[in-house]
This record gives structure tokens, C-alpha cells and sequence, in this order.
């Protein structure tokens, strides 16, 4: 699969993988916080297994990515989570809109004649994430996608798992990560003072 790069709607702005690794134990998570370059902070729950990832930002966009891990020629596994903060809350519908897009555009792609659409809730973030199989998966690329759309008040979160497994089950630590997206809005800005003459 080619990996293609990954755009925020300047209004909307947008998986987890077959055949993940096995779901681990309580001290083998770490919460991390990061800034996102487009205001406020991400904390997010990442599995110590999947390995250290990198951090960057592109445009406003703050990335995150995983892997590859596994050989070279045919990689295991590799995840890549963006996110971007709007000025105001996420609703649902655009969610939903997101989701169904990104559909659109793996259809093509997809062996399954329908794509079904899961949602996925945690104490601060809900939303939406779907899988195919790739039927045009050539050697050295990934046979399994899954895009998870996340929002957290007026954080928006797009996460990218591919995989070559094979196994089609969802790992729980992904579905953990996607429930642990929480968003913290930056502090108030003082006002500024009026200006005596």
C-alpha cells in the first residue's frame, strides 16, 4: 500500500491494525503529553512494545509515527497518528463526515465489498475507525489498514495502523490508545492592559 500524506480539513481536520500485538499488561503503558502545534496538549496512552516512536510537525500537524518494525522486505507493523486542534469543539456529525470520507477513498483499495464502521468511546474521546484488506498489497508493502477518527472537545486526532499479520482482530492496546486521547486546552491569555494616556 502506498502511504500517502495525510491532510487535516482546514473546518472538519481528520487504525488500528489486523493482527496486532497481543494486549499487555498495566505497567507496560506510558502516558505521554504532547504539545500540538496547533494549540493545547494531547496526553495519549501508548504500549511500550510498539517501541519508541518519533514526533514531528508538518504544517501545523503534529505526528506521530511507529515502525516500521519487522524485516525490511515484508515490515510487521507501523502506525501513524496526526493531530490538529480546531477553535472550536468537534461535533459528532463531523466525525462521522471524516469517517465516511476516508472510506470513500480506501474503497478502491479495499478486497471487502462493504466497509462497516465501529465507534470507540473513552472517558474523554469518542469517534470512529474501519478496516480493509488491501487487494492490491505488493511485496514490501502492508496487506492490512485500519483509519481511526478521534475527537476530544476541539482536538482531532487521525490514526493510520497497517499490518501484515494477517489475523483480523483488533488488539485491545490499540483500542486502549484510541480511548486515552485526552485534550487539554492551553491557559487563557491575559487580557491585555487598556492603555492609559
Amino acid at each position: 500500500m502506498v502511504l500517502r500524506d495525510i491532510w487535516f480539513s482546514a473546518v472538519l481536520c481528520a487504525g488500528l491494525g489486523f493482527g496486532l500485538p497481543p494486549s499487555a499488561q498495566a505497567d507496560d503503558y506510558i502516558t505521554v503529553s504532547l504539545e500540538v502545534a496547533s494549540g493545547g496538549i494531547m496526553d495519549i496512552e501508548l504500549v511500550k512494545s510498539w517501541g519508541s516512536p518519533t514526533v514531528d510537525t508538518t504544517e501545523g500537524i503534529t505526528n506521530i509515527r511507529f515502525g516500521p518494525n519487522g524485516p525490511k522486505k515484508k515490515p510487521i507493523f507501523m502506525a501513524h497518528i496526526a493531530a490538529l486542534t480546531a477553535n472550536t469543539s468537534i461535533p459528532p456529525e463531523a466525525l462521522m463526515q471524516i469517517t465516511e470520507k476516508e472510506i470513500a477513498e480506501a474503497r478502491e483499495l479495499a478486497a471487502e465489498a462493504t466497509i462497516p464502521i465501529s465507534d470507540v468511546k473513552g472517558e474523554s474521546s469518542s469517534g470512529h475507525y474501519f478496516s480493509i484488506t488491501d487487494h492490491e498489497s505488493k511485496f514490501g508493502e502492508f496487506d492490512y489498514l485500519t483509519v481511526a477518527v478521534i475527537g476530544s472537545e476541539q482536538l482531532l486526532v487521525k490514526c493510520f495502523f497497517f499490518s501484515n499479520d494477517g489475523a483480523p482482530e483488533f488488539g485491545e492496546d490499540a483500542i486502549r490508545l484510541m480511548k486515552s486521547v485526552k485534550y487539554i486546552a492551553p491557559p487563557p491569555q491575559p487580557a491585555a492592559e487598556a492603555e492609559t494616556s
